[in-house]
């Protein structure tokens, strides 16, 4: 049940975007309705959707690309750069994309997880959506840290130079795995941007 077409389509946009979101929604209870064996109810929830989908995304950012994956899966692709502009959190954009989901007449619960980068992009993500499914994690963050492409983040100047309180500069593989834990504490003067801000910001 899966749509090939589309998952190749989604690929090949990565691979010529330079720095991305991609967010992977599964529809709650696939295996549920899977078990009905009734394909034509699927297609026309995932039908009724994508003819939604445009009205649930909040006002300030739309993704440029949405893609049917098939078995109750889609994905949703966009500009990094655009998104950084809006100053939005994309963790209560997302928390508000599943409310106005939940709350109209399609009435669907779904689970997300999204990633950053290029490399690996969609598997940081697929992965990450299984685990939070298994775990029934509402939202998920899923990039592995040495998926996370630094120099392009360094050559947008979202990076730009990491030092510690004895100032000594951090790798920027160690700051990607401190900053998830909650373990920095201080980080000094330098602007570090808008990518953390926009991912950890509680």
């Amino acid at each position: 049940m899966s749509n090939s077409k589309e998952l190749a389509q989604l690929l090949k946009q990565i691979e010529q975007s330079e720095l991305s979101i991609l967010v992977l929604l599964q529809i709650d209870d696939f295996e549920v309705y899977k078990r009905l064996d009734n394909p034509e109810l699927i297609q026309s929830i995932e039908k009724n959707f994508i003819s939604e989908i445009a009205s649930f995304f909040p006002t300030e950012y739309k993704f440029e690309y949405i893609y049917s994956l098939g078995s109750l899966r889609f994905a949703f692709l966009g500009d990094f750069d655009g998104f950084a502009k809006t100053n939005l959190n994309i963790q209560e954009y997302l928390k508000l994309f599943i409310k106005k989901v939940k709350n109209s007449d399609l009435n669907l619960d779904i689970t997300i997880s999204y990633s950053l980068g290029n490399y690996m992009l969609y598997e940081d993500s697929l992965e990450g959506l299984k685990e939070a499914i298994g775990e029934k994690q509402k939202i998920r963050f899923s990039n592995d840290d040495s998926t996370i492409n630094i120099k392009k983040i360094k050559e947008k100047e979202f990076l730009q130079r990491l030092i510690d309180e004895n100032r000594y500069s951090l790798k920027p593989y160690y700051f990607f795995s401190i900053s998830k834990t909650g373990a920095v504490k201080k980080v000094t003067n330098f602007p570090i941007l808008d990518f953390f801000k926009f991912v950890f910001k509680s």
